[in-house]
C-alpha cells in the first residue's frame, strides 16, 4: 500500500498543542514545519504520487479478486452460478469507489482478521478500507492547500519574513546564552 515519507506525514496531521483558537491543522504551519525538517520540497511530489494513488482498480481485477475470495470460500460448498454472478457485481460496485492499493490490503486484511469461516462482507472490507481512504483524502487535501500556499506570491513573500524573524529571534537566543 502506497505511504506518506514519514516527515511529510507528520507535517499533514493535526497539531497536538495549538494555542486558543487556532485551527488544528493550517498549511502556513506545516511548510514551516516542512521547512525546518527539510522535506518542503517534496510537497509537489508527494501530491501528484498520492493522486495517482487514488486510482480506483478496474471492475476486472477487482472482480477477478472477488472470485478468488468466493472460490476460496466456497470450495467445499454447492453454489449456484448465479449467486455467484450477484454477489461478485455487487460486491465489486459497492468497492469500486476505493483506491486499488486500498481495496487490495482492506480484501486482505478482511481475509486476515474473518472471526468466522465465511466470506468476508463488503462491510469487513469497508471496515478496514474506509479510514486508510478518508486518511488519504485528507492528506490530499491538505497537499493541496500546501501547494496554493507556495504558489502564492503574497503568502510566499510572508512566510519568507516570518522564517527571516525566527531564524533572527533563535541567534539572538543563542547569543544571550552564552
Amino acid at each position: 500500500m502506497r505511504s506518506v515519507e514519514p516527515l511529510i506525514a507528520s507535517v499533514l496531521e493535526d497539531r497536538e498543542y495549538r494555542h486558543g483558537g487556532q485551527p488544528a491543522w493550517a498549511a502556513e504551519h506545516a511548510l514551516d514545519f516542512a521547512h525546518r525538517n527539510g522535506v518542503e520540497h517534496l510537497v509537489e511530489e508527494t501530491l501528484t504520487t498520492l493522486a495517482i494513488a487514488m486510482t480506483p482498480p478496474s471492475y476486472q481485477w477487482l472482480t477477478k479478486r472477488l472470485g478468488v475470495l468466493w472460490t476460496m470460500f466456497m470450495v467445499a460448498r454447492d453454489v449456484d452460478e448465479r449467486a455467484l454472478t450477484v454477489w461478485m457485481s455487487e460486491a465489486a460496485n459497492l468497492l469500486c469507489d476505493l483506491p486499488h492499493d486500498i481495496v487490495a490490503f482492506a480484501i486482505d486484511e478482511a481475509i486476515r482478521t474473518s472471526p468466522h469461516g465465511f466470506i468476508p462482507s463488503v462491510g469487513e472490507i469497508r471496515k478496514h478500507a474506509d479510514p486508510l481512504a478518508s486518511l488519504r483524502r485528507t492528506q490530499l487535501s491538505r497537499l493541496e492547500q500546501m501547494k496554493a500556499a507556495l504558489a502564492d506570491p503574497i503568502a510566499t513573500a510572508t512566510r519568507a519574513q516570518r522564517r527571516r524573524e525566527r531564524e533572527a529571534h533563535e541567534r539572538d537566543q543563542a547569543r544571550f546564552a552564552k
